[in-house]
């Protein structure tokens, strides 16, 4: 007995699909979706990977893999069917070519309720924590007049916590936290951080810092705080939202070829650079972007995973 065979209308519309998924969102068959977040983080929505085709006037937009209008250096979206993208942040907002011509998209703002993070220095991170963990308020991006900083460009983040660049162990931000090349109103011992202006550290030798990342504070009363966000390991989601998976935070830990993964922590089977990922356990990632899908060390060599 073979395969049960199932008719379908899209037999002729894809027949040149194989048997790979698919999905073209008319009926509630389709409703599972790999592009369910329809609203951007940052003001000019480069990180937006919604669904949104049309224009704000209306106008439907072309597919990213149609030349047919236009000659246009934008192919390499063509995963991204016809949706509104700013893939390098150098427009105010997400576009898409419409006929010969192209249209800004109106892409609503993201709602900040989700404080967690999903690595370990949160440069994922974009909820709407605003204070340290003992309440102390964070201030404006756009606020200079307590640190001369240079990080304005993050005004349309508020007084979100952020860690733009991963630079650092923790997203944070600028607070009542005292300079680390300060010793009043508290004397301490650590000028070796006097380069770290007042961001929240946690060198690990005593017992203040057992609470994790911290800052002296220019309250005299209250000597130390400690900073932080909490970790969410979320990683129901196992799909990818580009070609390449730079985005791609789920669990699939084998190769393609069925091979279990190497822990990133594990420098056992060869010395690798990738200890970072350590927090990842054995989940293929793609940190930088720079290979074409996500991949993991099996072994004693690496692999892609699918």
């Amino acid at each position: 007995m073979g395969p049960t065979v199932f008719s379908h209308p899209y037999n002729q519309s894809l027949g040149n699909q194989e048997d790979f998924y698919r999905n073209l969102a008319k009926d509630d068959e389709e409703e599972a979706d790999d592009f369910p977040r329809n609203c951007k983080k940052t003001a000019n929505g480069v990180d937006y990977y919604g669904k949104t085709n049309v224009s704000k006037s209306g106008s439907p937009y072309n597919y990213w893999a149609d030349t047919s209008e236009r000659s246009q250096a934008y192919t390499f979206l063509k995963d991204h069917f016809n949706f509104c993208r700013n893939p390098f942040g150098d427009d105010k907002k997400p576009w898409c070519y419409s006929g010969s011509t192209w249209d800004y998209c109106d892409i609503p703002m993201y709602d900040f309720s989700r404080s967690c993070k999903k690595t370990a220095n949160g440069v994922d991170y974009y909820g709407g924590t605003n204070v340290t963990k003992s309440r102390s308020p964070c201030n404006y991006w756009a606020d200079t007049s307590q640190q001369n900083h240079t990080y304005t460009f993050l005004d349309d983040q508020f007084n979100y916590c952020r860690n733009p660049f991963g630079e650092y162990s923790d997203p944070w931000c600028y607070s009542e936290c005292k300079r680390w090349d300060q010793q009043s109103p508290h004397t301490h011992t650590y000028q070796s951080l006097g380069n770290q202006e007042n961001f929240c550290r946690n060198l690990a030798k005593d017992e203040e810092e057992e609470a994790g990342p911290w800052c002296y504070t220019l309250d005299p009363d209250i000597r130390w705080q400690t900073c932080g966000i909490p970790l969410c390991y979320d990683f129901s989601r196992n799909c990818k939202k580009t070609a390449n998976g730079v985005d791609y935070y789920g669990k699939t830990n084998v190769s393609k070829s069925g091979s279990p993964c190497n822990y990133w922590a594990d420098t056992s089977e060869r010395s690798q650079t990738y200890t970072f990922l350590k927090d990842q356990f054995n989940f293929c990632r793609n940190p930088f972007g720079d290979d074409k899908k996500p991949w993991c060390y099996s072994g004693s060599t690496w692999d892609y995973c699918d």
